[in-house]
């Protein structure tokens, strides 16, 4: 998927994660496919906690896919 996809597809959550939290998770600030950091996304939204309790930020390995 695209980036512009994956953005489109995650813009009404990062609505409802706004306001829980008051900021909006930036992808690339995590070690994560699009695949893993939209269910991260999801699960934050739906316990209420952080997305930092699912996913850990850092640097993608090399040869990684990126979001």
């Amino acid at each position: 998927m695209n980036s512009q996809d994956f953005s489109n597809k995650c813009e009404p959550y990062n609505i409802k994660y706004y306001e829980l939290f008051g900021s909006i998770p930036v992808p690339w600030d995590y070690h994560a496919t699009q695949d893993e950091f939209f269910a991260a996304l999801l699960k934050a939204i739906e316990e209420k906690k952080p997305i930092d309790e699912y996913l850990s930020k850092g640097a993608i390995p090399e040869g990684d896919v990126v979001i």
